[in-house]
């Protein structure tokens, strides 16, 4: 993992994304709420004063039916070239899966819920064809094993791994600052330094983000 693979991650907030700039993030996820898509254009406007590069557009936590904002956010994820991760605690993995068909942006891939098993994902994802947000909290809450259930994961489906979450938590609140929860972090770290290539976000609030970031480095010995 090299560092700038390495990646924050901030609402469309002028604030946020000053934090952002100041910890030395060049490059973030963009979480999107269903207020910023009421006006894209501003949106949009406001991310690229900051001077910072969005690479990955996390869509609003909407409940199914509201489909005109999944649309919205791949258009700001198409408009930066960025993953959309698709993804909403409102709805089960069984029913996001099928918003997939109806996204017709191509770099997209699927967050699975906090508690959803490996079983769950292997069969609402990969076997229909879609790629994977690998959020290490949210498998935590849901598995017995979970350095088992990582390296199944990366072992088995790896080249559709296509994005991943890091953030502290314990077995029933994930999003914690490193260090807040009951997460082991170096083994993760050092499999996925091994086993993956791509971005990895600092998934914490973003004054938390800069810390994350040199824990991860310093487990890594960079």
């Amino acid at each position: 993992m090299r560092e700038i693979d390495l990646i924050g991650k901030t609402l469309p907030k002028k604030d946020d994304l000053e934090i952002a700039r100041l910890s030395g993030f060049k490059e973030i996820e963009l979480g999107l709420r269903k207020e910023d898509l009421v006006n894209i254009k501003k949106t949009i406007s406001l991310v690229e004063s900051s001077g910072i590069k969005i690479l990955g557009v996390h869509t609003p936590h909407v409940i199914e039916e509201d489909l005109d904002s999944f649309l919205k956010s791949a258009e700001i994820a198409e408009h930066f070239c960025a993953m959309l991760i698709v993804h909403s605690g409102r709805i089960p993995l069984t029913h996001s899966c099928r918003l997939m068909d109806k996204i017709a942006y191509k770099k997209k891939a699927i967050e699975s819920n906090p508690g959803e098993s490996v079983k769950v994902i292997e069969n609402c994802i990969f076997k229909n064809g879609h790629n994977l947000v690998f959020d290490n909290a949210h498998i935590f809450i849901g598995s017995k094993n979970f350095m088992k259930d990582a390296k199944y994961l990366f072992e088995n489906y790896g080249p559709k791994i296509k994005w991943i979450h890091l953030s502290d938590t314990t077995l029933v609140q994930d999003g914690l600052a490193f260090g807040k929860g009951e997460f082991n972090f170096p083994p993760l770290i050092k499999l996925v330094d091994k086993s993956y290539k791509g971005k990895v976000v600092v998934e914490v609030m973003p004054q938390f983000q800069k810390s994350a970031k040199d824990y991860i480095l310093k487990v890594l010995g960079r």
